[in-house]
């Protein structure tokens, strides 16, 4: 310090330094996953993929197809139901007052409306997977 005469000199010169160190530490912290997986391989751990693998997607979008399917052969009255309480999860008070009719009614169709599901969803539209 005593070698400096200009104290602006010196702060410049020490504010170079930190952002020097900020900038290596920020590259060391980009390379954490890197060296973290390299250290895994070495230990000889499986690395696992993180997306599904694609039969199960297949799969999966397959269900989602025949689910559709089934709830499309709803009557629309029964499908509004069966969609809001079983699908959206929302009490029957709501799904009736969405609806604009009585609790009775929306019990009524929320009723009926697994039987033609099911049938929906039984042996003949599975064995087409």
């Amino acid at each position: 310090m005593h070698q400096l005469n200009d104290p602006a000199a010196f702060r410049a010169w020490l504010a170079q330094i930190g952002r020097r160190v900020s900038w290596q530490l920020k590259e060391r912290e980009a390379l954490s996953p890197l060296l973290q997986l390299s250290m895994l391989e070495e230990e000889g751990a499986a690395i696992k993929d993180p997306k599904p693998p694609v039969d199960s997607e297949l799969a999966l979008r397959r269900m989602k197809e025949l689910l559709e399917n089934a709830v499309n052969q709803l009557t629309p009255s029964a499908r509004e139901v069966f969609v809001l309480r079983n699908m959206e999860e929302l009490p029957g008070e709501e799904v009736a007052r969405r609806l604009g009719i009585s609790l009775a009614s929306m019990k009524s169709r929320l009723h009926r409306a697994p039987k033609t599901f099911a049938r929906a969803c039984g042996r003949s539209a599975l064995w087409k997977c």
